[in-house]
């Protein structure tokens, strides 16, 4: 932080209120399967970060994180 400034940086950015709950619920569900069907580290490693994004998703729209939803 500078002079009272954040810079932030990202490649996605979502409103926590409009990510749905059950679509981002279903992609963690999704992810689970596919890695446990990995056969490679690579594959391995992109239903890994797949699965994060789900499940991050999934807790702002619960609203247990940020500003997200109250359940």
């Amino acid at each position: 932080m500078v002079n009272n400034a954040v810079s932030l940086i990202a490649e996605t950015a979502e409103i926590g209120s409009e990510i749905d709950l059950e679509r981002a619920q279903a992609a963690e569900q999704r992810a689970l399967e596919r890695l446990a069907e990995a056969t490679d580290k690579e594959e391995r490693e992109q239903m890994e970060a797949a699965l994060t994004r789900a499940r991050n998703r999934a807790r702002i729209a619960m609203g247990t994180v940020g500003g997200g939803r109250k359940p």
